[in-house]
């Protein structure tokens, strides 16, 4: 069968010229008026085409929502310049607009959004934006600038502002008694603050106002000294609620445990552990001090690092399942140690 226009419909066609009954999808008659098919990263294929906007018969500009085996996305796509653009969500209504107004003669969709992206940045006032205090600003993604959920793209910082980076918490207290913003950054899908944006001028009085290089200086030991202070006591917690839950560790164990368990990534140097309310801090220290014990028997008195290299485990990062059968094949093991140290 072959796909004709007959009667301004898109159909199926027999070998012997009759119609057929099969329904045409959307992505059959996309790609058979010659538009060109949206690609997911690193060149996903398109399994589902959605039209959102304008008729691939009639407009030489549509716009379709596109998804693949693992991916989704909406696109603008033009017969006539064979562009396939990706949409983000606050080019939406823009995209739906050119879609409506796109010229015969259309020269590029990407320049056209672009220009309309700019000239939005551009309408933004940021002088007046210059007089909040605390808004949040996040770093943009797709161009040098900023934006903000309340007002969208900006192209730069206010006149005479400048960047405060994080670190320095008596300073940042004092710039934020004034006008300023909360920078912010996206990690691992998690918005984080990084520094403070304000103007230069009060960044600098409340530096002098703080003591200057010699004030940062004392301010700067104060941390390590308080940051030292905090790490001894969260090993102190740690080393008193595995003594709560088991007795008779060997010595030799308890100081193993806590110096494994205190390194960057170990559970001992959780986020949960330095800022839980003092009131379910005890039960925190309990969960650390058990899941910290544990590992240190299934490693040190077990095969389960054996088990795991011959199912070659460790090549398989992603996969699960063989940390699971080989927590399993020693767990009568490890319990018989653990019931020897309460």
């Amino acid at each position: 069968m072959k796909l004709e226009l007959r009667d301004g419909n898109v159909v199926w066609v027999k070998a012997d010229d009759s119609l057929s009954k099969k329904a045409v999808s959307t992505m059959a008659i996309v790609d058979f008026c010659g538009f060109p098919m949206p690609s997911g990263p690193g060149g996903g294929v398109c399994v589902s085409l959605k039209l959102l906007e304008g008729d691939p018969l009639k407009n030489n500009v549509i716009l379709g929502q596109a998804s693949g085996n693992s991916w989704w996305g909406n696109f603008l796509l033009s017969k006539t310049t064979q562009e396939c653009v990706t949409i983000r969500k606050e080019d939406f209504d823009s995209a739906k607009e050119l879609v409506k107004r796109a010229p015969q003669g259309l020269v590029s969709i990407e320049e056209i959004i672009e220009k309309e992206r700019q000239r939005k940045r551009d309408a933004i006032d940021v002088k007046k934006l210059a007089r909040k205090k605390g808004q949040r600003i996040w770093e943009a993604r797709y161009f040098y600038g900023y934006w903000c959920r309340e007002y969208g793209e900006f192209n730069d910082l206010p006149e005479d502002w400048d960047i405060l980076p994080k670190g320095d918490a008596a300073l940042t207290r004092r710039v934020r008694e004034g006008p300023h913003w909360i920078l912010m950054r996206k990690e691992h899908g998690h918005s984080v603050e990084v520094a403070t944006l304000a103007p230069s001028e009060n960044i600098e009085y409340a530096f002098k106002d703080l003591g200057g290089e010699e004030g940062a200086i004392r301010r700067q030991k104060g941390k390590r000294r308080g940051q030292q202070k905090r790490e001894e006591h969260i090993t102190e917690q740690l080393r008193e609620a595995i003594l709560r839950e088991f007795p008779k560790i060997p010595r030799e164990n308890l100081e193993e445990i806590l110096a494994r368990c205190r390194r960057p990534g170990a559970v001992g140097t959780a986020q949960w552990l330095y800022f839980e309310t003092s009131a379910i801090s005890k039960e925190s220290f309990e969960r650390a001090a058990n899941l910290a014990v544990r590992a240190h028997v299934r490693h040190k008195y077990t095969e389960y690092d054996e088990i795991l290299f011959k199912s070659r485990a460790l090549e398989i990062f992603y996969d699960e399942s063989p940390r699971k059968d080989a927590r399993a094949a020693v767990a009568n093991e490890l319990d018989d140690i653990l019931r020897k140290w309460k």
